[in-house]
């Protein structure tokens, strides 16, 4: 016991020498394992898979004997700089055909009595909007969605009503950034109001993530691939087609139900049943990015080859500590 406190003794003794006497090697010593440190971190924070999730809800009130929808989810892997084609990464296609023969969806003589009590607080709101062209309108489209996202800070987005030549009315709520048992998520909704008219057409268009613009070589995450999962419910409205995009060199995984059209940079469905189990079931994929694997690659040299110079320096300095 006494030889190993002598022993103990000497080895602390020895390192107080040490630092008295090479206040810089301690210093550099401190900084390049700070520096491991850090790129052990970032090295872990840039080949973190993105995963994403979304569920999207339409729904019709009204006058309206048949409703078909596109949806189109956009992702910006290729590069891509066209601003224009990026304003909603997310696009829902609709038209509608109704009968003539139905009253107003909003009449405003029994407008507070007609409706449940949730349904009154959104009424309201469109009244305060659209003020008294809502007595005009005969049927509407709702949407409601939740984009989730592991690898970046929500941004929520809102877009100013808008009334279309034809006489319809557009409006997207103010998205707001919630968290549940499944992380944090953007959730909102907005609504196309049709006047008395046999046929219209409508859409809506919203952001989420940082899916709208080219990926860069800084981002935190691993920029050359992503899960994703998607779910869908638009009964009664038939979705004609669901498409997703990513505007560069793709490889997709094997997913069910199998796409109807596969591209070099997309899928896409437009089989009826296949849409039922989309919606029943969601569809889930990993998609790599072929256009980013060389600057993933050389991102994750560059970390690694810091950390094995600053690896080498300190184990030098080690040894000759020890020697």
């Amino acid at each position: 016991m006494k030889i190993f406190l002598y022993v103990i003794k000497q080895f602390f003794q020895k390192i107080l020498f040490f630092l008295k006497c090479n206040i810089k090697q301690v210093l550099l010593f401190a900084l390049f394992l700070f520096l491991v440190f850090v790129c052990v971190n970032l090295y872990r924070i840039y080949n973190k898979i993105p995963n994403r999730e979304m569920f999207i809800v339409l729904k019709e009130r009204g006058a309206i004997d048949s409703a078909f929808c596109n949806i189109n989810i956009n992702m910006n892997y290729g590069g891509r700089t066209n601003d224009d084609a990026f304003k909603g990464n997310n696009v829902i296609e609709l038209w509608k055909n109704s009968s003539n023969n139905s009253g107003p969806l909003f009449p405003k003589r029994n407008r507070d009595q007609r409706f449940s009590l949730w349904e009154k607080g959104m009424y309201q709101s469109l009244s305060n909007i659209f003020n008294d062209s809502l007595n005009n309108i005969y049927s509407m489209i709702s949407l409601n969605f939740k984009c989730y996202s592991n690898v970046k800070d929500l941004k929520a987005h809102n877009k100013p009503p808008f009334v279309n030549p034809d006489g319809s009315m557009s409006y997207m709520l103010l998205s707001r950034l919630n968290e549940d048992s499944l992380g944090k998520y953007i959730a909102g909704g907005g609504y196309i109001l049709f006047p008395n008219t046999p046929n219209g057409n409508g859409g809506f268009s919203f952001n989420n993530s940082a899916d709208n613009g080219p990926q860069k070589i800084w981002f935190p995450w691993d920029i050359s691939q992503t899960n994703f999962k998607f779910k869908f419910n638009s009964y009664p409205i038939e979705c004609k087609k669901l498409k997703f995009e990513f505007y560069g060199p793709t490889e997709f995984s094997t997913m069910y139900p199998e796409p109807d059209k596969i591209t070099a940079s997309s899928i896409e469905f437009t089989d009826k049943e296949k849409m039922h189990i989309i919606m029943s079931e969601g569809l889930y994929f990993h998609a790599d990015f072929l256009n980013y694997k060389n600057m993933l690659g050389v991102r994750n040299l560059l970390i690694t080859s810091i950390i094995s110079v600053a690896i080498a320096f300190l184990c030098n300095m080690i040894w000759k500590f020890i020697d």
